[in-house]
This record gives structure tokens, sequence and C-alpha cells, in this order.
């Protein structure tokens, strides 16, 4: 299992605490954190100072990266990375995700290995492009149910055999010059890449949670920089429009994949 994300230059001296939840979570040595690091911030032209608590983990790899390709690094550093770990998952770096939402994203992974896992529903509607928030499934469902996106920051896992045609980066690259906001809808680019696959994304039951952010607690770094709550400094788009903006652009460049078959 390989526990994936990125950060930016404000925060990356603030992962202590995140970085300590997702260790109890690994399950053997074999287990991997990897964080994906581009050389420069594309935002804000920032260099990354690598603190010392990360520099010498044995639990934790520095992926540098010469392209920053967003809040999408999380997915498309993956790539150039030489492990042989099959199960991928995906996190933000502004939120403590207990135990057992890893373990049972891993395990839905291993009985389902041809789908992408989320905990919750992205639901779009697909003529319009407006987006409901996450909607998590109940106990009452038994098996997993398709959804359109994606939501990473509340955990989604993968296998990486999904990444085997090395052509994600160009993908969200050609997504980006199509309609520069897309740098921002990570979530949602990628759910449209998978879709070009014919990949299915699933959300699974993991669980009763009585907060609505499904057990993830959110770290006060993500009220300063964060790309769609909180516009990342001024530099997104307003959110609720972000992913409809997205669909409606790609759509018009033959780039949109994602139907409701």
């Amino acid at each position: 299992m390989l526990i994936s994300l990125t950060t930016t230059p404000a925060r990356i001296n603030k992962l202590e605490p995140v970085l300590c939840a997702l260790k109890k979570a690994l399950r053997s040595k074999r287990d991997n954190i990897v964080i994906h690091i581009p050389a420069v911030f594309k935002r804000t032209g920032e260099p990354y100072i690598i603190p010392h608590f990360l520099q010498k983990d044995p639990d934790i790899i520095i992926n540098h990266l010469d392209v920053d390709y967003g809040p999408a690094t999380k997915f498309v550093g993956c790539l150039n990375l030489k492990t042989d770990h099959k199960v991928v998952i995906v996190v933000d770096d502004d939120a403590i995700y207990p135990r057992k939402i890893i373990h049972e994203l891993y395990k839905a992974q291993i009985r389902e290995p041809a789908f992408v896992h989320t905990r919750a529903m992205g639901v779009m509607d697909l003529q319009t492009g407006l987006t409901q928030e996450g909607v998590s499934l109940t106990s009452e469902y038994e098996d997993p149910v398709s959804c359109e996106y994606f939501i990473a920051s509340l955990g989604m896992s993968f296998h990486s055999n999904f990444l085997k045609d090395k052509d994600i980066d160009t993908f969200v690259t050609c997504c980006t010059k199509l309609y520069p906001p897309s740098f921002f809808g990570d979530d949602l680019v990628i759910s449209n890449y998978f879709a070009s696959k014919n990949i299915p994304i699933v959300a699974v039951y993991v669980g009763e949670t009585k907060s609505k952010t499904l057990g993830v607690e959110f770290t006060v770094a993500s009220a300063t920089a964060d790309a769609l709550e909180k516009g990342a400094d001024g530099q997104c788009p307003v959110a609720k429009t972000l992913y409809a903006d997205i669909m409606h652009n790609l759509k018009k460049h033959n780039c949109w994949f994602i139907t409701d078959e």
C-alpha cells in the first residue's frame, strides 16, 4: 500500500500531525507514504524547503518532480515511482485520517481491483454540470455504488496498474491548456481521466461516522490556501461553478468522458 499526497511551501512545515496519523495506518514495513514535491510551486514561484522531520523518516518517500501539476500532483507524481505497491490511497495534506478509513479503502481495493474507490460520491448533473455535496453511503448499501467523480479529500483508492499507460500527465496538462482553471479541479479532471480509460468509480461504505466530513478532521492549514473552499489565496474560480465550467469547456474540445451509463 502506498499513501500518496502533495503539499505546498506554506503547508509543508505543518504536515507532522497529518503524517503521524497516516503512519498509524501503515500495515507493514512494505507500506509507505509518498509526498510528491515539485521543484517550484507554480502558483507563487516559491521553492520548497524540506523540513528536517521529513528527511530521515524511513516510512516516507520524498518524490521530487520537475513539474507542478497543481493538486493533481498527488496522482501524476506516482508515475515515476519505482515501487511494487499495488494499492494507491490518495489523501489531502490538510486532514487527519483515522486508521479505519485507510484500512477500509485498502480492503475495498483488494476486493474489487478493477474499480476506483471513494468514500463520498461526487454527484453531478451531466447536462448542467452542477454538483451536490459529497454523498456518503450508509450500512444498507452492501455493494459499491457507481458515481460520476471521487472526492479525494475524504479518501480514495485505485490500483497502480491504472497508471500503466503513462499518459495521465499528458491528459492533465492538456485539460489545463484547454481550460486553465482545470488546474484547481483535480478530483474532476482525474475522474475524467479514469472515465477515458473506462475505469468505473464507485463509492463504498466504510463505517458509520457522525460528522459531515465522514470522520476526517481538517487541520488549521486547510483554512489558509485550500484550492476550492478558500479560493487558493484568490487564484481559483468560485468552487460552486468551477466543475460546471470545466465540464462545459472540456466538452467543447471533445475531452469530456464522464457519462451516466
